[in-house]
């Protein structure tokens, strides 16, 4: 947990659209019943699958690449 902390620590360092304070441009969609939550902010996009099962989620268009992933099981 420590590492992924430091990585996305390491990223809002790195990244001017994670540290810019307005929050002003800041998109956000969702399905609840395929359980995604996609976060937009400039050229990002944070992609939060809480379905509990892998499955794809649509971003909008454009070049994607992944600068951090973590997979975490809630246990209920």
């Amino acid at each position: 947990m420590l590492a992924w902390h430091r990585e996305l620590i390491r990223l809002r360092r790195e990244v001017p659209a994670l540290a810019d304070p307005d929050v002003g441009d800041v998109e956000v969609r969702f399905d609840e019943v395929a359980g995604w939550l996609v976060l937009e902010r400039g050229p990002l996009s944070v992609v939060c699958n809480l379905s509990g099962f892998e499955q794809t989620v649509p971003l909008g268009g454009g070049d994607e690449s992944i600068v951090a992933a973590e997979t975490v099981l809630i246990v209920g």
